[in-house]
């Protein structure tokens, strides 16, 4: 018997600190039963199915980002300059200010060969240690050093914005605002790249700060465009990559068989990174704002609508994938929406995926094994899932 053959209410609340239990049995009963679902008490609707929501995705006309794509206000703390706030053709024009360094080719140029040592580092000293956290030790520290390294961020004052960058993930379940915690620790890590914008002004390097701050989109100084795009880009290198590497290594610990069979099929590597990044989507919901009546299944969206597009929904989704709900690296890799799709694709996906690519190489060429021992901890957060405390070892 269906939910709604019951009676019972279909209610879906991001805001309600679903995403430290399992939201993916809640999923399912969206997409069966109502793939454009209405929140009375937050008044947007959500789109749960594949095609829904890869065709909204695609239609920017649509479907806007100009009043971001979070669900809770995060964008609105980086301030002007964060192209994800922003159609075309603004959008283009400040993607594009950063866009070289992130092209694949030239990505794995310039940083593969720090990526596998950073990767090869924390490694061996979370192996040396023994039990401890690996969210902390690992998942972390990873996308800091390497996401500073890409920037140009000082190795000094990687240990600050990494705190900092904790305390602007965390929400308070139940309430869609960001806490008070978190805003102040916005609000110093954008004095922080003010500081940073105006020092490159000054006395440049040959960094990518340095070519934020210098930039000149459509022939114009960015002027104070440039801290909100470099927030941006630290954000973005930041908590997605690291929700990602704490997923793959809970994934990888329950499944040891999958991590050996890499291991024998080294090819299958990068369809093995596609399959965590399905299974465990680290955006599980973004946002868009109607610019016109559309009509959608049965449901008729209203101009204006805050539409909530649930990627992990998306990526559990039975009418693409057969048996969604297994996590299984040897099932022929499809596009998912981890990443999103459209204009609005990622910017970061190449490195976040060369992130993880590396490390579960190294993980399955070395025969780890990883032990998780004692109560775990997810983030709180409306729309990041991943993990605040994971304690374990990988030996």
């Amino acid at each position: 018997m269906t939910r709604a053959a019951t009676g019972a209410p279909l209610e879906y609340d991001p805001f309600a600190g679903i995403l430290g239990d399992d939201p993916y049995g809640l999923y399912a009963v969206l997409r069966a039963e109502a793939p454009v679902c209405f929140s009375e008490r937050h008044r947007f609707w959500a789109l749960s199915r594949y095609e829904d929501i890869l065709a909204a995705m695609r239609d920017w006309q649509t479907f806007s980002t100009v009043t971001g794509v979070d669900i809770d206000g995060t964008g609105a703390v980086y301030g002007s300059g964060d192209f994800l706030e922003e159609d075309p053709p603004r959008h283009d024009v400040l993607r594009a200010v950063v866009r070289a360094p992130f092209v694949p080719k030239r990505l794995r140029e310039d940083m593969e060969d720090f990526v596998r040592a950073e990767v090869q580092r924390l490694l061996a000293g979370v192996q040396r240690n023994g039990r401890q956290d690996l969210a902390t030790e690992l998942a972390w520290p990873l996308p800091m050093t390497v996401g500073a390294r890409l920037l140009g961020i000082p190795p000094t004052d990687q240990q600050l914005l990494l705190e900092l960058q904790r305390r602007l993930a965390e929400r308070t379940p139940g309430v869609r605002e960001l806490p008070s915690e978190a805003h102040a620790a916005a609000v110093e890590l954008r004095s922080y790249f003010g500081e940073l914008i105006r020092s490159r002004r000054t006395s440049p390097r040959d960094d990518l700060v340095t070519a934020i701050a210098t930039a000149e989109p459509d022939g114009r100084p960015i002027g104070s465009d440039a801290v909100g795009l470099l927030f941006l880009l630290f954000v973005a290198s930041m908590e997605t990559t690291a929700s990602s590497i704490s997923n793959a290594l809970v994934l990888f610990a329950a499944h040891p068989d999958q991590l050996r069979w890499i291991a024998d099929h080294p090819d299958a590597v990068d369809g093995a990174v596609e399959e965590v990044l399905r299974y465990e989507a680290p955006v599980q919901v973004t946002k868009r704002v109607t610019t016109r009546e559309v009509r959608i299944h049965d449901a008729t969206v209203p101009e204006g609508a805050e539409v909530f597009l649930v990627l992990a929904s998306a990526n559990r989704d039975d009418r693409r994938w057969d048996r969604p709900e297994c996590f299984d690296v040897t099932r022929e890799a499809r596009r998912h929406l981890a990443f999103g799709d459209g204009v609005h694709h990622c910017l970061g996906a190449p490195l976040a995926r060369l992130e993880l690519r590396t490390l579960t190489e190294e993980l399955a060429q070395t025969g780890a094994s990883i032990d998780l021992e004692g109560s775990r901890k997810r983030l709180n957060s409306h729309f990041i899932r991943g993990y605040a405390t994971l304690p374990g070892s990988v030996s």
